[in-house]
């Protein structure tokens, strides 16, 4: 039925936005729900899990094992890679993250990340290059609301990531454990005094939140299939949401979610639509939520220990012996290209990552800091050498310099 009026000549037409509105609340709800788990433990540990989304991964490989190769049913592979998986990760998660909690922050970026890059790597090796198709264990009829077809596996996967976000803001408010959970990093000696152990407390909201992260990969894995890569990375949609959260509140996390879910969505249509330029904006909006939320959040009251500024100190006699050991190092690369032959590109890519990872220490060590863009300042150096050489005829080596 065609409406009457201007309207025909501005506004879109509800039915043509409504199909990727569901689309982005169902994977939203996941993301949220994803955030919500991360913001449990950081809550609890006060150590930020950059593997969490390498924690999916392992439930969505677990699950494509024993539904699709062992045919045990996917109510048994669910129970397994889900439950199961996120009690084990949980409880060798929670030692881990009692041991990073007394190192700087840097150790506890680069511990995590490494566990991430760890996971996925395995996975990839294990599975190798080839994306399999993941198993559509949820009822996939469809029923229309406003012209849109909707399938019974959104809304069961909108439904569970509301309803378990329901389920721990309830068991936090509620619940002894869950007080002393919101208690624990602020005074784990007063919440000993009281009778409750911080480690008990600290292992049951890793076993929780690993149980979610669980889930969270198992309820995706359908709509992205078996990539380790692309599960890895459900990281950055559930880090958005945290940061809308604040990594405090979950109701807020999980609207969060649901706010990059739909308008990644959107973007998708009226992107691929108007044939623009800004194809990547879609995958960059948990970033820009970040970078938000960082710019409206009122400054910390105290800055903590490892932020101090801390400047590079040599022992008599190193900066001699690291001399001598570069010259003994440039000595044998500049051999390299003489025997290594094909292999000339490898040898190119490491000393490329070698000079990224030694910027990136002597920022971490002169500053304190750590930065999770350096490669991105790479990938803006090789698109400008490029650009000069190819687009404005540069030579190589002013280029470079440029």
């Amino acid at each position: 039925m065609e409406s009457d009026g201007p309207d025909d000549a501005g506004a879109p037409r509800v039915s043509s936005i409504l199909p990727y509105l569901i689309v982005g609340i169902t994977a939203g709800s996941v993301y949220g729900l994803a955030g919500c788990g991360l913001v449990l433990t950081y809550k609890t540990s006060n150590v930020f899990n950059f593997a969490f989304g390498a924690l999916a991964t392992i439930a969505a490989f677990t699950f494509y094992l024993l539904d699709s190769t062992l045919h045990l049913g996917w109510v048994v592979s669910a129970l397994v890679a889900v439950l199961g998986c996120g009690v084990v990760i949980g409880l060798l998660m929670e030692p881990l993250a009692r041991q990073l909690s007394k190192t700087s922050l840097e150790l506890q970026i680069v511990a995590t990340v490494g566990l991430l890059l760890g996971i996925e790597g395995f996975f990839q090796l294990v599975a190798g290059s080839e994306t399999r198709t993941f198993p559509q264990y949820l009822p996939n009829s469809t029923f229309t609301i406003g012209g849109a077809h909707v399938t019974y596996s959104q809304v069961i996967v909108t439904a569970a990531g509301l309803v378990v976000t329901i389920a721990l803001y309830a068991y936090f408010r509620a619940t002894r454990l869950g007080v002393a959970m919101r208690g624990v990093v602020e005074n784990p000696d007063l919440l000993a005094i009281s009778g409750t152990s911080p480690v008990m407390v600290r292992r049951w909201a890793w076993v929780i939140g690993s149980v979610v992260a669980c889930l969270a990969g198992v309820l995706l894995a359908p709509s992205v299939n078996l990539d380790a890569l692309v599960l890895t990375l459900l990281i950055v949609q559930a880090f958005g949401a945290a940061a809308i959260g604040r990594f405090v509140s979950l109701p807020a996390t999980y609207l969060g979610g649901i706010g990059i879910g739909v308008v990644a969505a959107l973007l998708t249509k009226y992107i691929n639509t108007n044939g623009t330029i800004l194809s990547g904006l879609p995958a960059s909006l948990p970033f820009i939520a970040l970078f938000i939320v960082l710019l409206v959040s009122r400054p910390r009251e105290r800055l903590p220990e490892n932020s101090r500024i801390r400047l590079p100190h040599f022992p008599g006699g190193s900066l001699r012996r690291e001399a001598v050991q570069a010259m003994v190092v440039g000595a044998f690369l500049l051999t390299v290209p003489v025997w290594a032959g094909g292999e000339l590109t490898q040898w190119t890519t490491m000393l490329a990552t070698t000079v990224l990872l030694l910027s990136l220490g002597l920022l971490v060590r002169t500053s304190g800091q750590v930065s999770l863009c350096h490669v991105t300042f790479a990938a803006c150096g090789a698109v400008a050498l490029s650009k000069l050489v190819t687009g404005a005829g540069i030579p190589r080596l002013p280029a470079l310099l440029l």
